[in-house]
């Protein structure tokens, strides 16, 4: 079986600009990880589009055929791009939902009469739409944050919150998202912006607790592969990830059970999560608060392999079967 392997920062879609070096690292990182996992599997041949700004992947664990669809304009990579749908069986989309990437991305490959392994369409507008995650949440009794448009945001929805977040309603980790102490910081920021991005803001509680996230892979049940700290740091008012590791001492104060029962709870109410799914949490003094839900893999994948006694990536390939039969009933 060939698999198409994707990931868009360093994919060579961003040719043309310049490639922001953290995403890049950032999603190398991730498509390392997968690879260096999907090449123990045998029988299976991967393709991946690589910008020519970047240097190929290290060498992976096994012999595996890994091809290489180079990419140095936006012309050369709609025809990398074409190229590898038509070569692969399947592929894996490892995108920001930031500005409805993920999504576009996904419809290309339904376009293009082939699968994606990954969230279906309805759940990645959902989970990417932070408000209307939040309203759905909440009217199922999950404890998440507050979360009002920061045109419609008052602070009486806020009166028991000691500083305010801001970030994008679509975002992806920490991008574009700012840490304020009082109401005035945040009216100030928020006046300073134009107002097609002002529409595309929301203003939440800071909560204060450990950050941590779930690591799952979901099919016809929710699996909890891994519970991780997240290591944010602040430049300024703007909050950044610096990374994201298993500690096990987190379950002291989220123990498995109890993650299993969330993440259970989150996957009767949003039909169609499916494969890797990230769900990152502040564990507060009253319990866990849901921040966001990613539809995706996410960059916790980096050390999960060493942390589990079988390799996640055969929960993906063994999965397909399942998949193929549960979209074609559907």
């Amino acid at each position: 079986m060939k698999l198409f392997v994707y990931e868009h920062i360093t994919s060579g879609a961003l040719t043309g600009q310049d490639l922001p070096q953290s995403l890049a690292h950032e999603g190398d990182a991730m498509l390392t990880a997968i690879l260096q996992d999907l090449a123990e599997i045998p029988q299976l041949e991967l393709v991946i589009l690589r910008d020519v700004r970047l240097q190929a992947i290290a060498k992976l664990n096994n012999d595996i055929s890994l091809d290489y669809l180079w990419v140095s304009s936006s012309s050369s990579f709609d025809q990398q791009w074409q190229q590898a749908l038509s070569i692969a069986e399947h592929s894996l989309l490892i995108a920001p939902e930031t500005e409805q990437q993920l999504i576009s991305i996904q419809q290309q490959v339904i376009d293009s009469g082939k699968r994606y392994l990954g969230c279906s369409q309805h759940a990645t507008a959902l989970t990417t739409d932070k408000l209307d995650c939040f309203q759905l949440l909440t009217s199922h009794g999950i404890t998440t944050p507050t979360t009002k448009l920061a045109t419609d945001w008052h602070l009486a929805d806020f009166n028991y919150a000691t500083s305010f977040i801001v970030k994008p309603v679509d975002g992806a980790g920490c991008i574009d998202t700012m840490h304020f102490q009082t109401p005035q910081q945040v009216s100030r920021y928020l006046e300073q912006q134009p107002e097609p991005k002002l529409s595309k803001l929301i203003v939440q509680p800071f909560i204060v607790g450990e950050a941590a996230s779930l690591s799952l892979f979901i099919d016809e049940t929710v699996s909890v592969l891994a519970l991780n700290g997240q290591q944010i740091s602040q430049q300024g008012s703007q909050l950044i990830c610096t990374s994201s590791n298993t500690n096990n001492t987190l379950l002291a104060k989220l123990p498995l059970n109890q993650a299993q029962e969330l993440v259970d709870r989150i996957f009767d109410i949003i039909p169609g999560l499916w494969g890797f799914v990230g769900i990152d949490l502040i564990l507060s003094a009253s319990g866990p608060v849901v921040i966001e839900i990613n539809p995706r893999l996410t960059t916790s994948y980096l050390n999960l392999k060493s942390t589990l006694t079988n390799n996640p990536a055969e929960l993906l390939i063994n999965a397909i079967p399942k998949q193929i039969a549960s979209r074609f009933a559907s």
